[in-house]
Formats: C-alpha cells, sequence, structure tokens
C-alpha cells in the first residue's frame, strides 16, 4: 500500500503557552512517526477568533500539520485528540 497525504488541523486553548504548544505538537508528530508516517509540514497559525464559541472560549491556538502516512495513522491521532485536555 502506498501512504496517503494527510493534514490534522487542530484547536487548543487560547491560554495555552508556546511550551505546551511545542509539547501538544510533539506529541502529534509523535502519534504520526509511531504509525510510520512521515512530517512534510507544520504551520503555526496562533491565536484567532472562532466562529462560534467551543467550551465557553471565542477564540484558540490554530496548527496544522501535514504528513503521509498509512490510514491508521487517522485513529491514533482521533485517540490523541480525545485524551488531550487542552
Amino acid at each position: 500500500m502506498s501512504a496517503n497525504n494527510y493534514e490534522t488541523v487542530f484547536i487548543a486553548e487560547p491560554e495555552i503557552s508556546n511550551d505546551q504548544v511545542d509539547q501538544l505538537i510533539n506529541k502529534i508528530k509523535q502519534a504520526i512517526t509511531a504509525n510510520q508516517g512521515t512530517l512534510t509540514g507544520e504551520d503555526r497559525w496562533g491565536r484567532r477568533r472562532m466562529a462560534y464559541p467551543i467550551h465557553g472560549h471565542k477564540e484558540g491556538y490554530y496548527g496544522i500539520l501535514l504528513f503521509n502516512a498509512e490510514a491508521g495513522v487517522v485513529n491514533a491521532i482521533e485517540h490523541l485528540y480525545n485524551v488531550t485536555d487542552r
């Protein structure tokens, strides 16, 4: 099987520190590489206003990661998002 191109966008709580953003991104990268994926791009959009409030927040910290991987990586990233508080 050949690897597919994916992108994942995350929105973290707006008061997240730069260190916490680094930790979150490293966790996502580890989930990708643990599933034989290859990171192809990273972009930190920073704090932005959301179209509607989520969990009482009107702003969030946005980031995007681009990567190549097999389809199984999607489940690993979804699991990571579900167990991550921020």
